[in-house]
């Protein structure tokens, strides 16, 4: 049997830097620094994610 693994639902800090245009440093001191940004949540217990809908509209405010 083959098991299936889901696409992530979640943008991995290198998306998310790319669609902010930093670095993925910056993008993870942002998240520290700034309230207003997206909090990231770990996905597979170890690497950071974004929720879509959440980055999208903090883009859109921005």
């Amino acid at each position: 049997m083959r098991r299936y693994s889901a696409p992530s639902p979640l943008y991995p800090t290198s998306v998310v830097a790319k669609m902010l245009n930093m670095s993925v440093t910056t993008i993870r001191n942002k998240a520290k620094q700034d309230s207003t940004f997206p909090q990231p949540i770990k996905n597979n217990g170890k690497t950071l994610g974004w929720i879509p809908n959440q980055l999208n509209a903090w883009i859109k405010q921005h």
